[in-house]
C-alpha cells in the first residue's frame, strides 16, 4: 500500500489572495490523493533582517511546527509571509530541512510555481479594450515594490500604449493587503 503524501502550505492570513492559493492547493491535493495541512502563521517582518527574533516568536513557532509533522514537502509563498525583506525571506525558507516549493516568487535552488503576471494582465486589458470597447481602465494592485505588482503594472501600461490610450496615474490604486 502506498503512503499518502503530506503537503504543508503556509498562509500568512485569511484574505482573498490566500484563499485562492489554498483553494488551488486543496484541489491539487485532492486530484493527487495527498493530505494538505495548512499553517496560519502570520507575517514575519522586522527591521533587523533576522528571521528568528523574539518579536516573531509567536509566528515562527507555528511555522516551525511544520518541521515536526512528517511532511513530504512544503508550499511556501514567501512574499506574503516576509513582505519587506528579501534577506528575511531567504532565511525563512532555509529554516526548513525538507523539500520546499516556492509560490509566486523565484528563489535560487528551489522549485517554484509563478503566475505569468505580464501575460495575464495584458490579455485582460486587451480584452477590455478590443472586445468590450472600454476607454477608461483602472488597475488595483499591491504595493509598488512587489515583483508581481511591478510586472502587472508594466503590462497594464504596455497594453494601454499599444491601443493608443492615455495612461492616468489616478486610475491606479495601490493596496498593501491586495
Amino acid at each position: 500500500m502506498n503512503k499518502v503524501k503530506r503537503v504543508g502550505l503556509f498562509i500568512s492570513k485569511d484574505n482573498e489572495y490566500n484563499k485562492e492559493i489554498y483553494r488551488g492547493a486543496y484541489e491539487a491535493c485532492q486530484e493527487l490523493n495527498c493530505e494538505l495541512i495548512i499553517f496560519f502563521g502570520g507575517t514575519i517582518d522586522n527591521n533587523s533582517d533576522e528571521f528568528e527574533s523574539i518579536s516573531n516568536y509567536q509566528k515562527t513557532i507555528v511555522y516551525a511546527f511544520a518541521k515536526k509533522m512528517s511532511l513530504d514537502f512544503l508550499l511556501i509563498p514567501p512574499t506574503t509571509i516576509c513582505r519587506t525583506q528579501k534577506k528575511l525571506r531567504e532565511q525563512f525558507i532555509h529554516f526548513f530541512d525538507l523539500p520546499v516549493i516556492i509560490l509566486n516568487s523565484m528563489m535560487d535552488g528551489y522549485s517554484y510555481v509563478c503566475y505569468d503576471n505580464r501575460k495575464g494582465v495584458k490579455e485582460a486589458v486587451d480584452y477590455m479594450i478590443e472586445k468590450c470597447h472600454c476607454q477608461h481602465i483602472g488597475m488595483l494592485t499591491a504595493y509598488k515594490d512587489s515583483q508581481g505588482s511591478s510586472q502587472r503594472f508594466k503590462a497594464y501600461q504596455e497594453s494601454l500604449k499599444e491601443h493608443n490610450l492615455e495612461y492616468h496615474s489616478d486610475y491606479v490604486l495601490y493596496v498593501s493587503n491586495y
